[in-house]
């Protein structure tokens, strides 16, 4: 029943249809008489100056280029994305290591050890920092290491504010895998040069740029048609 109403729906007939020995390729299979005539192939007509040509819609480089350009920007979003994972995870020295090293890659100097707090919310690592190789112009730096999500409000800017200035120096370098209220940002503005504060994202967009807790899976140089070569010929 179902499959005789299949048949009625869509218009298809069981009864042999007769193929003209004409054309055999252009008429449906017996038994599969369609409801619809079937148009017979178009061919190309060839021209004057050769056989006949048929236009595709050209794909040229730069569109594949192109479609590189937005890959690797994709991929580079993805890859930020772990990196935070990883870098949430770490055990609190360990995320005070991570700090000292990008801020050496970053023409900072470390100036002793880091003492590092742990507490139950996350872990705290505090100590000297330098923006010259002399270790004239110092900072006192916090590098805190947050849950996902969490965030630093004003209290806790005013608190590290008051820490730098207890250590006698008048500018802090705040480093954080959470991210600042607005009001937190608004206060952080109006401070100036006292605080320089590197949030989460922040943190993970200087890792990438200086290729730190990264390693190479593989390099590809992308190659373009150089018109300067050909009009010096």
């Amino acid at each position: 029943m179902i499959f005789d109403e299949l048949i009625r729906t869509h218009g298809i007939s069981t009864v042999p249809a007769a193929v003209p020995a004409a054309v055999p390729s252009t008429m449906p299979r017996a038994g599969l008489a369609m409801s619809h005539p079937v148009r017979p192939a178009v061919r190309p007509e060839p021209t004057a100056s050769g056989p006949a040509t048929t236009t595709l819609a050209p794909t040229t480089a730069l569109d594949e280029l192109e479609q590189v350009r937005r890959s690797l920007r994709q991929y580079r979003v993805a890859l930020g994305d772990n990196l935070a994972e990883v870098v949430g995870t770490l055990p609190g020295a360990a995320f005070g290591t991570l700090v000292a090293e990008l801020l050496r890659r970053t023409g900072y100097t470390v100036l002793g050890a880091l003492a590092t707090t742990i507490s139950g919310s996350g872990s705290a690592s505090e100590g000297l920092v330098s923006r010259d190789p002399l270790g004239v112009e110092r900072l006192w730096l916090r590098a805190v290491q947050l849950p996902p999500r969490w965030m630093i409000d004003r209290s806790h800017l005013q608190g590290f504010v008051d820490a730098t200035q207890l250590a006698g120096l008048e500018h802090g370098l705040l480093i954080s895998t959470a991210v600042l209220t607005a009001e937190a940002r608004t206060a952080a503005a109006r401070l100036g040069a006292a605080v320089t504060v590197i949030d989460g994202p922040r943190l993970i967009e200087l890792m990438l740029q200086h290729d730190l807790g990264l390693a190479a899976e593989f390099r590809v140089t992308v190659q373009r048609v150089d018109p300067g070569f050909f009009a010096r010929l």
